[in-house]
């Protein structure tokens, strides 16, 4: 995720996912087309290939994500919205309502190009009476970004 606008008013963070939605989009384009030139060149493979281009596909549509947080103070809301290939979804959270933000951390870890390995997190809202914290992007990420939007939104909250 980053921070897109950081204002007295006005704070938004996004996450869109280009590289990954670049990265499935090429894979399907070249499977596809690889499997089709197979299937009327009647050569063998081509079920394999537009089977794999099918996988990619459907990782698409789970992983590729647009999420948005507007932070609004004169509105006094939390707008949340994600957009997928299957529809978008928006929520909105009155100010009043946030306790408090955190880093979330994820099961897994990532293996870096160093050999380090480090964690996966992403940045969550923790709500007055709510038992759960709401996730701001779904996907966990290693790196600094969770904690740069966790301390930003703090930050931003923190404002008169």
């Amino acid at each position: 995720m980053r921070i897109a606008e950081n204002t007295g008013d006005r704070l938004v963070v996004e996450d869109r996912p280009w590289a990954i939605g670049i990265g499935f989009a090429a894979a399907i384009l070249l499977l596809a087309g690889f499997g089709f030139a197979r299937l009327f060149a009647g050569t063998e493979g081509a079920g394999v290939l537009l089977f794999g281009a099918l996988l990619c596909g459907v990782g698409f549509g789970a992983f590729v994500r647009r999420t948005i947080a507007i932070f609004d103070r004169p509105a006094g809301a939390v707008v949340w919205r994600e957009a997928s290939v299957f529809g978008a979804q928006e929520r909105t959270i009155p100010l009043r309502e946030i306790a408090g933000v955190e880093v979330e951390a994820g099961r897994g870890v990532r293996s870096s190009r160093r050999g380090r390995r480090t964690p996966t997190c992403r940045p969550v809202l923790r709500l007055t009476g709510a038992a759960a914290p709401l996730p701001l992007n779904r996907t966990f990420v290693s790196g600094d970004g969770a904690a740069r939007v966790a301390e930003a939104v703090t930050e931003w909250l923190g404002r008169a």
